[in-house]
């Protein structure tokens, strides 16, 4: 189904006049936002603390999360200054979140093989064993895991780069650029899987920098972006597609290891791909249908 009507309906143009009920949009000054990027910088410090002690599928996602959300608020203000990408999640915790990011994966695998095999019985239980020696494979190097004194000078390097203020425009304006790259893909009608990666990507970044908004009760919001309801809708969407990415992964990394077996291994292995393909598909044509609901994406302009 295609659009061909205009859904994006945030304010583009000229200011409009404010009525005598609404308030204009105050800017987000430079000590709110040292303050968000402080409350990032001591999150990650505690959930980098977890892994280091006990580890834990929870504290590795937590962990990832609050650096999305740091860097959903970096292109932000990176906007705020004119220039793209000048404020980028320091070496040092890229590094940690990419190694981090290999734990998880191997988390979700032994995960969705222990499902497939505990609800097929078809399935061989050598497979298992064939699974597990592969999974343990992912994570090679002993990975970094930086210290509270590393995330303090981390963040401290990045509050020298910040703006001044952060205006409520430019906040409108980050919204309309992720919105219309979804509209883009949206509006053509057909998905590759790498372009409902990048729908979540951009969903997920608007839901992050919404909730920072929420989060800080004392800076008022340039926007009324949405009802609960639609907040909810969009999150769920994003939820879909990070369910959909992740078994993307899963196939991937099934579809190598099927590579390095025999031919009676690998024909035991075909019969999970095909669990899995087909449970891609279905999942692919729930997400393409609440894709094509013009509903989702009309965002009435309120400010």
């Amino acid at each position: 189904m295609l659009f061909t009507v205009p859904l994006l309906i945030l304010h583009s143009g000229k200011a409009k006049k404010l009525s005598k009920n609404r308030i204009p949009a105050q800017l987000m000054k430079q000590q709110h936002i040292r303050h968000i990027i402080r409350l990032l910088f001591k999150r990650l410090s505690r959930y980098a603390g977890q892994i280091k002690k006990a580890g834990g599928r929870q504290a590795v996602h937590l962990f990832r999360v609050e650096t999305k959300k740091l860097r959903a608020f970096l292109r932000l203000l990176s906007l705020e200054l004119k220039k793209e990408d000048e404020l980028n999640i320091p070496g040092s915790l890229k590094k940690m979140y990419r190694a981090l990011g290999k734990m998880r994966d191997r988390q979700l695998h032994q995960r969705r093989m222990k499902a497939a095999i505990k609800s097929n019985k078809h399935i061989h239980p050598a497979i298992k064993l064939i699974w597990k020696e592969e999974v343990k494979k992912i994570c090679g190097k002993e990975m970094k895991l930086l210290s509270v004194s590393d995330m303090v000078a981390a963040g401290k390097k990045l509050e020298g780069k910040l703006p001044g203020m952060l205006e409520a425009d430019t906040v409108k304006k980050f919204f309309r650029l992720k919105m219309n790259g979804i509209l883009h893909i949206v509006n053509k009608g057909s998905y590759t899987d790498e372009e409902l990666h990048s729908i979540r990507k951009h969903l997920k970044d608007i839901i992050y920098i919404r909730k920072l908004y929420d989060s800080e009760k004392k800076i008022q919001q340039p926007f009324t972006l949405w009802k609960m309801f639609e907040l909810k809708t969009f999150e769920q969407t994003a939820q879909q597609l990070g369910t959909f990415n992740d078994l993307c992964n899963d196939l991937h990394f099934l579809k190598s290891v099927m590579k390095k077996r025999n031919s009676k291994e690998k024909g035991e292995m075909q019969h999970v791909q095909k669990i899995w393909l087909a449970e891609k598909r279905e999942l692919k044509r729930t997400i393409v249908d609440s894709l094509a609901r013009p509903k989702l994406f009309k965002i009435k302009n309120t400010v």
